[in-house]
């Protein structure tokens, strides 16, 4: 069963997102509350927990087919775990999608992670 995959950091980016899947997905703009997206010690993605108050914008890539969530859980590796969250779009449609928690919290800095500094072709040569 297909299933939604909410992103948040370097999958956000066209770019990374098409390097990582072989399908074509319906993308939209969307928002996880009562998380917030880190910077993550030493690397340029960032990883995100459960806090409280916290809102997280993002991507919903929708119907992923299941080859491609396979190619996704490898990306994002064992330094994150897929969990089902509930996410809502602008105009107030809510959907249950899928994404990635990081795991080892000690590696996570104080500085919100923010996706205008994100240096995409420096991502693009080290990570695809």
């Amino acid at each position: 069963m297909p299933k939604h995959i909410f992103t948040y950091g370097s999958l956000m980016f066209a770019q990374v997102w098409q390097r990582v899947v072989s399908g074509h997905y319906h993308c939209i703009d969307a928002k996880l509350f009562e998380h917030a997206r880190f910077a993550v010690k030493d690397v340029s993605y960032p990883g995100i927990i459960t806090v409280e108050g916290g809102i997280v914008t993002g991507k919903l890539y929708l119907d992923i087919g299941a080859s491609d969530l396979t190619a996704l859980d490898v990306f994002e590796g064992n330094e994150y775990k897929r969990c089902r969250v509930e996410v809502a779009t602008e105009n107030g449609l809510k959907f249950y999608a899928e994404t990635y928690l990081f795991l080892p919290q000690h590696r996570l800095t104080n500085k919100v992670w923010n996706p205008e500094q994100f240096s995409l072709e420096q991502f693009l040569k080290a990570h695809c």
